[in-house]
Parts: C-alpha cells; structure tokens; sequence
C-alpha cells in the first residue's frame, strides 16, 4: 500500500498522525512505513526531511520537551510508491497511531532553495540560452551545472538580477498536475519522467517546470538569491549559489571577515584590494630581499666550512652540525663543499627540525682518487636512516634525511655513525 504525500498538499504542515502500515529492523535501524506522512523523502536533488515520530500515548503524557533519540528520524525515502522513516530502535508496532513532527526549520530552508533554483535556471536559460542539466541541494549550498561553455562576470550579475526581480515581485507559485498529453510543450522537461502523472511548478507566467520537490507559495518568501562563485565541471560550468536565510548568513560571514581585516590593516573596506595588492607587493619584495641575503650569508658560511674541511682532510669525510638550516639549504652547501675538497660531505641541522644531507665526490672524481665504491651517498643515508629509525634516499652524489621533530646529535656522534656505516658498506661493496 502506497504512503500519502501530504507535504504535496500542504509543504508548510509540519505535525500529524498517522497508522504504521509496515515496520521492520535491519542492525539497529527501525524502518517505518506509514499510511501518510508530511516527511518529504529524498529525491530529485532534495535531501530528505528529519524530524521525530512518536507513539501518541507518550507524547500526550510526557509532552515534547526532551524526545529520545530514538524516536528521530534520521533518514527518508521512497521505494514503489512506499515512504520509508529510518529511525533508532523505537519500540513501534505495525497498525500503532504515532505522532509525527517535521523539522521545520530545514523543511523551509529547502524550499527556499529549490524554488530560487528554479528561478535562477530559468534566467539563465532566458539570458544565455543554457540549460540546467544537473542539481545539487546540500546543507550548506546549491548547484546548478550548466551546458554552456563558459560564462563571464557581467552574464552571471544580469542572471542574478533577473532572479531578484522575480522574488521581489512576490510571484504566486503554484503546482499543477498533468498527464502526459496534457503537458504544455512551454512546460520545461529538465527532469524527464515517465510517470502517468506529472506534477508541474509554475512560477507566474516566468517558469514552469517539472518537479517533485516542495516550494514556498510566493517568491518573496525566498529573500535573496545570491551566485557565490563558479567552477567547470564536465565540460560546462556549475554555479554555486545560496537563497534566503542561507544567504544572509553567508553574507554576514564575509561581511565580518571584510571588516576585520580592514580593521586590522587601518582601511576602509571599500579600499581592502587596493591595501592587500600593496601589502602583497611589499612581502615579496621582502621576500625577494631576504632570499637574497641568505644567499650571501650561505656563501660565507660555506667558505667558512671549505676552510674548516681542508684543515680535517685525509680522513675521507667531513662532518659538521649546522643549526638553523633546511634540507635545500645543506644541499646547496653540501654541493659547494664536495666540489672543493674531494670527500664525503655531511652536513646536518638539529633544530628547528632534524635534517642531514650527504653528498658524495662524483664518479669520474671517485675512480680518480681510487677511493672506494662504498661512498654512496644513497646507500649512506638509507643506512642510517635505518639506525635512527628515520626515512631517507637520494642519488649516489647526493642524498637526505629528516625528521619533523628536532634531535640532539653531536658531530662525534654522527661522525662515528658514518664510518661505521661507510665501513660496513665497503666491507659489502668490495668484498
């Protein structure tokens, strides 16, 4: 037995009474089925109604001040003609009157919605000829997406002020239902059925559209449309946008955000881009200046290193902690090091985070001072990376090692480290 739509004949009834013509439990859901319902399922890009159903005993003894979770209704939908409530474990019974309450709240946010998206798809189509061919209501935004191509700012200000018109004119809507050889051939089709009955939303003489969603009885209830922002999406455009209570909240949102900032930067909000181009400007330059002086900085300490590692030369690697540097910049330090002086380079920073670079002598210079084939500096670093229980890898000349967290290592200790290492590595290489 199919389940009466009451929310078709009255979307603004919230409470009612009904019989459970079905019940069953899979899990921990209950699954209801009642003779009617104002509890729209979802459908046709409409999430579904929440609300509570409750056995009418109760409610009548205990009222409705604090409902058990229970007895909320946490989903809805429709299977051949049948509602379906999906709820917790709420001790119904088949043939048992219960009480039924949508939430309200959501139910009208819908409805705002839905009918502003049927306005602002019929702008667009009136305006740039696109047609709406796909439709998302979520709790947060509404989408359309759109067969056109593209579409340029003042084509999107002209839909939205077209759609605004339509609200401020208070235009009555109201649902009709045809057959299917009675559909007028003006009626839109956007989605098609092949159902006996077809319910139609028409909107003045501005829209008429095939729908089965619930709908305010007049624009002005819809307050505002608002086109928030657009994106390409499967080879047209999806625009997202927001209607009513949605909108104001939004806007009230970015509102609080735009004079804030223009608080903290001593500006008028209408002189924001103007003030944050500028600031912008100045980073970079300060940026660019900075990177300059670090580079000058590196260049000393490196010649500093170079001098520190031709007086240690002849054990067959350098080792020094510096502090302070990131991995890129021990690898460019690292690089001019081993250029100078022939040896394994490793050069590691323990704070603000632990990072370790080894650079190796390049092959031909490796063959040309007979040195070892063990000095690898991938097999080097993935070796002890392995011992300190870290992550790393790179090529033969250079490679690294880190961690987010910071490490307190002496050079001794990662000296001692290494050779052990590069003796191992020989012993395994040359054997």
């Amino acid at each position: 037995m199919s389940t009466a739509k009451m929310y078709w004949a009255n979307p603004y009834g919230t409470d009612f009474s009904a019989t459970v013509l079905d019940i069953w439990q899979e899990d921990d859901d209950l699954f209801l089925v009642l003779d009617k319902t104002f509890f729209y399922p979802e459908g046709g890009g409409q999430p579904c109604d929440l609300g509570i159903i409750v056995p009418v005993a109760s409610l009548l003894g205990e009222g409705m001040g604090n409902i058990d979770e229970v007895y909320r209704v946490r989903k809805v939908f429709e299977d051949d003609g049948r509602i379906i409530h999906v709820m917790g474990q709420a001790g119904l019974s088949k043939g048992q009157t219960v009480f039924g309450r949508i939430d309200w709240d959501r139910r009208f946010d819908f409805m705002q919605q839905h009918t502003g998206q049927h306005i602002l798809s019929r702008g667009f189509e009136e305006l740039l000829g696109a047609q709406t061919i796909g439709f998302h209501l979520g709790d947060d935004y509404v989408s359309i997406d759109l067969d056109a191509p593209s579409i340029e700012d003042g084509m999107l200000m002209r839909v939205e002020d077209l759609t605004n018109e339509i609200v401020y004119k208070n235009l009555p809507v109201e649902v009709k239902e045809y057959t299917q050889s009675q559909v007028p051939s003006a009626i839109r089709m956007r989605i098609p059925t092949d159902a006996d009955s077809i319910r139609v939303v028409h909107i003045g003489d501005f829209d008429a559209c095939a729908c089965g969603g619930t709908h305010v009885k007049a624009t002005g209830e819809i307050g505002i449309v608002k086109i928030n922002q657009t994106d390409r999406s499967h080879g047209g455009v999806r625009v997202i946008f927001r209607c009513g209570r949605r909108a104001l909240l939004d806007l009230r949102e970015k509102e609080q955000i735009l004079l804030s900032t223009s608080q903290m930067l001593s500006v008028s909000y209408k002189d924001l881009y103007e003030t944050v181009v500028s600031v912008l400007e100045d980073a970079n330059r300060a940026a660019k200046d900075l990177r300059l002086l670090k580079k000058e900085v590196l260049e000393y300490e490196v010649k500093d290193l170079i001098e520190k590692a031709r007086t240690q030369s002849g054990s067959g690697c350098f080792v020094c902690r510096v502090d302070g540097k990131d991995v890129s910049e021990l690898k460019i330090m690292c690089k001019k090091i081993c250029d100078c002086i022939d040896e394994t380079v490793v050069l590691f920073s323990c704070v603000p985070q632990f990072s370790l670079v080894v650079a190796c002598p390049d092959k031909a210079v490796t063959e040309l001072m007979h040195l070892s084939p063990c000095l690898d500096a991938s097999a080097i670093v993935k070796n002890l990376a392995h011992k300190w229980g870290l992550k790393g890898g790179g090529t033969p000349q250079i490679a690294q090692m880190g961690s987010k967290e910071p490490m307190d290592k002496s050079e001794e200790v990662v000296l001692g480290d290494l050779l052990e290492t590069m003796e191992k590595l020989k012993g395994e290489n040359c054997s």
